[in-house]
């Protein structure tokens, strides 16, 4: 619905999101109050012209008569003592205002969990949100977060991103790598892909990734279709990109067709057994 407009001057913006309530200025609310204005002046900051007046207004959600209310009333008289009005940046506002209400030691303990907590057994995705809220905190630049994130992932899943190459550049792009790890060792271990409690399971060599590249579903013992008779030369394991594409299209991972998995593929169990060389 379009907002009505007196003629001859320009339609008003329509305010989005919900305001926060007023900070009276106790730390404990401080990152809660804060990530709700930036979040609430985000939505609008096409209502301001300038960042100055984004600033001015931000100073009317302080609450009068509070330690944060005489902040706010002191920060706005020195802009407006000035010869020529100025409030400043959003960015030296953000700073701070941080540097007045959130305590020094909640940074500096919000980085110290950040390099001491370990994933262990929680499930990724629990663990990475509980450690991103941390490092959110920890106003600490991304190569710091990317280091400590791979320290504190299991040894496994660690040592699986280190074999990528070219390395992820960003933080974000090495969270949805190992994710993408995470969800495969899941897929293998699903009942349909170990063929439920009648296929024999083996233990997890890593914990939250896949099996590795020994794993005899990577690697296709015999070559030629059954009944071709029996060819000596053992298949190779798998490449990464075929193995991703076989696990991503449903193939079988010995033969390479749908319809089956691979305890169950046709091929692979008429394949002729290899007489000892001992008889």
């Amino acid at each position: 619905m379009a907002s009505s407009t007196t003629p001859g001057t320009q339609p008003r913006e329509r305010i989005l999101g919900s305001a926060p309530e007023p900070f009276n200025g106790k730390s404990a609310h401080a990152k809660t109050f804060w990530n709700t204005l930036e979040n609430y002046y985000y939505l609008n900051d096409s209502v301001f012209p300038d960042e100055g007046k984004k600033v001015a207004a931000a100073l009317t959600h302080f609450k009068l008569s509070t330690p944060a209310g005489d902040w706010a009333r002191n920060r706005a008289k020195k802009a407006l003592d000035q010869i020529i009005v100025n409030y400043g940046s959003w960015r030296s506002f953000k700073k701070d205002f941080a540097t007045h209400f959130i305590p020094a030691e909640s940074t500096l303990e919000a980085g110290s969990i950040m390099h001491s907590l370990h994933q262990g057994n929680h499930p990724f995705n629990e663990w990475y949100q509980e450690w991103s809220t941390h490092a959110n905190q920890a106003n600490v630049d991304d190569n710091t977060k990317m280091y400590a994130f791979q320290r504190m992932l299991n040894q496994s899943l660690h040592t699986k991103l280190l074999g990528i190459l070219p390395m992820p550049a960003t933080l974000l792009d090495l969270v949805e790598k190992a994710r993408e790890f995470n969800r495969v060792y899941h897929l293998y271990n699903t009942l349909s892909f170990r063929g439920g409690s009648g296929y024999p399971s083996r233990p997890a060599k890593m914990q939250g990734l896949a099996t590795s590249e020994e794993d005899p579903l990577q690697i296709n013992q015999y070559q030629g279709p059954p009944g071709t008779g029996w060819n000596s030369t053992p298949r190779q394991p798998l490449t990464r990109e075929e193995r991703e594409r076989r696990l991503k299209n449903k193939l079988c991972l010995y033969c390479g067709k749908p319809g089956h998995f691979t305890h169950e593929c046709h091929a692979k169990t008429s394949a002729p057994v290899r007489a000892s060389s001992n008889q």
